[in-house]
């Protein structure tokens, strides 16, 4: 036996459950459309300091690079085949995290944990992000031939 639908009512009692059904509020539409298996993670818009990098003719990093195999460590960017990272060293004119003691130590023990691992980091306030010193040391240890070409000619 099939449920009844308002189809199977007299025309009045049909126009009654109408008219009851009018006034009750709607109910909510559930969309059963999936999921994709795996979402894509959210673009990240490019920064005034990458397109630096790319209009000097350096390699993109990588933003936020856990390194560590074991803590959650991660660099601010990383060039993970150079084994290069850049650490934006924030709040130290207002006593921010990595000036105040258990912050300090903690990125000692860091920076540490990185160089044994063969990594080199360089460390800059994020007022001088897009200084050329900081592209110039970038581009030393990411293109180390491209600095000796520019050094003092042999003669």
């Amino acid at each position: 036996m099939s449920k009844p639908t308002l189809a199977d009512l007299s025309p009045r009692y049909r126009e009654q459950v109408r008219a009851e059904l009018g006034q009750m509020p709607r109910p909510r539409t559930v969309s059963l459309v999936r999921e994709p298996a795996a979402p894509e993670p959210p673009a990240v818009p490019v920064s005034r300091f990458e397109r630096l990098l790319r209009s000097v003719g350096l390699p993109a990093p990588v933003r936020e690079h856990r390194f560590h195999p074991v803590r959650r460590w991660r660099f601010d960017y990383a060039w993970i085949e150079h084994k290069v990272a850049l650490e934006v060293e924030g709040g130290v004119w207002t006593g921010g995290r990595h000036t105040r003691g258990a912050g300090f130590v903690g990125d000692m023990e860091k920076y540490n944990a990185a160089t044994v691992a063969g990594w080199r980091v360089v460390r800059v306030v994020p007022s001088k992000l897009c200084a050329s010193a900081t592209v110039g040391m970038l581009e030393a240890l990411l293109m180390p031939e491209r600095k000796s070409l520019q050094g003092p000619s042999a003669g």
